[in-house]
């Protein structure tokens, strides 16, 4: 297979196209054919050698279809989306052709299709145009009535856009203190995000979406990954959720 991979720390000049051999599909694991794959702020950092010894080949996210999935939970051909998980960082990521993407996360999101991209403005000028990772007005609307609604002390902020800083900063991979000011203060995104994981907010939150998409997206388990300290801003880092993302056809 062909595969960016990372020569040395350095700029983009240290990425080179090479041969590579094929993954070989392994239990626990699906062999994804890479469609696309984004491209984030945490593979920069990992790119510079500011996060430590990484994989050669970078990539935190991809699209594509599955060639093998030996534990049979997942069809060949069936077209994924994955995200972390060790992409990038621990495994070998999706800036290739093949990718081993490991398989305890899935959400079954049937009206996924490869020819319909997203929206790539990113709203990081202060602009009112919405963010790549915000929540769309039908996703607020599913979310909203299931969020705490007894705040103790002070009222809470503007809950969407808390929300839409801690999407931005998960799917971007950079340091908390590096969320647009537009979000608000990176350490209210911070705190919002360990509380509400400690309450169990975010499992309310998934079960709302899965109810607004007509069970069109149901979560089988869940896998938790350690994010770096320097990402995390801190001693103790933060646990953050990766997905294998199913279509159908």
């Amino acid at each position: 297979m062909r595969a960016i991979v990372i020569k040395r720390y350095g700029g983009p000049e240290v990425l080179a196209l090479e041969e590579r051999p094929d993954p070989k599909p392994e239990p626990g694991h699906v062999l994804i054919e890479v469609k696309a794959f984004g491209l984030n702020h945490a593979e920069i950092y990992f790119r510079k050698g500011a996060w430590g010894d990484v994989a050669e080949i970078s990539g935190i996210e991809c699209a594509g279809v599955v060639r093998a999935d030996p534990d049979g939970r997942l069809k060949l051909g069936q077209r994924v989306v994955a995200m972390v998980g060790g992409l990038g960082r621990s495994l070998d990521g999706s800036y290739a052709e093949l990718t081993n993407v490991p398989a305890k996360g899935h959400a079954l999101i049937k009206r996924f299709r490869f020819d319909r991209g997203c929206d790539s403005k990113l709203s990081d000028q202060g602009s009112d145009s919405m963010g790549r990772y915000d929540l769309t007005d039908f996703e607020w609307a599913a979310i909203q009535p299931v969020l705490p609604n007894k705040p103790r002390g002070v009222p809470r902020v503007d809950d969407r856009r808390v929300l839409n800083g801690i999407f931005w900063r998960l799917r971007s991979g950079a340091p908390w203190a590096d969320i647009p000011e537009h979000y608000g203060p990176y350490t209210t995104c911070y705190n919002r995000f360990v509380r509400w994981r400690k309450a169990g907010v975010w499992d309310r939150l998934m079960h709302a979406i899965t109810k607004a998409y007509d069970g069109d997206i149901q979560t089988i388990d869940s896998s938790s990954v350690r994010v770096h300290q320097h990402a995390a801003n801190g001693k103790r880092g933060v646990e953050m959720i990766a997905w294998v993302v199913r279509a159908a056809g």
